[in-house]
């Protein structure tokens, strides 16, 4: 290893130079500049593009590993239904019908809370869906289709229905 040139301390390769607050490519470690001795020279070069070549493989092999070690999704939506509950049913079912139309996945269940304190009648709408990325898309396309947006809508102005929870949960089964 060369030596280092007066005001300047070296170890594994690398030099330090004293500097001001501020260096000019942002690098500092306590008043001291590191400088690799490689610094720009095509061997740093190729050791970051083969790098950067490494980590993009292993992102893009690991993808569908990922998707399908994902957990399941819940999002649940708490009713306190304010009319008929018949009715609101078939609001719910009616949605249930545009979703399968709109190929969104997932899978929509109800439940009426029935020994619940205070809360027994209380409406649990829930869509499951395979991982958080099949919930984004299936709420993508709910959220863009127009008879999807008028049963909400006029649902929400039937009075029909409180909205006391919107809940998205993640599963950790063990």
């Amino acid at each position: 290893m060369p030596e280092p040139p007066s005001g300047q301390r070296c170890t594994s390769g690398a030099c330090a130079t004293a500097s001001s607050p501020v260096a000019s490519d942002g690098v500092e470690e306590r008043g001291y500049r590191l400088i690799s001795q490689y610094e720009g020279g095509p061997v740093m070069k190729t050791l970051l593009q083969r790098t950067g070549v490494l980590l993009v493989s292993l992102m893009v092999l690991a993808l569908p590993v990922t998707a399908a070690d994902a957990p399941k999704v819940l999002n649940i939506i708490t009713v306190k239904v304010k009319g008929d509950q018949n009715t609101y049913l078939q609001r719910v079912k009616q949605l249930n019908t545009i979703q399968k139309r709109l190929e969104a996945g997932g899978t929509m269940r109800v439940w009426r809370a029935t020994v619940a304190g205070q809360d027994v009648g209380t409406i649990y709408v829930g869509f499951e869906y395979a991982n958080l990325e099949a919930f984004a898309k299936a709420i993508t396309k709910v959220q863009a289709d127009e008879e999807w947006n008028k049963v909400i809508k006029d649902l929400d102005a039937s009075g029909l229905r409180e909205v006391i929870g919107n809940s998205l949960l993640a599963e950790i089964t063990p």
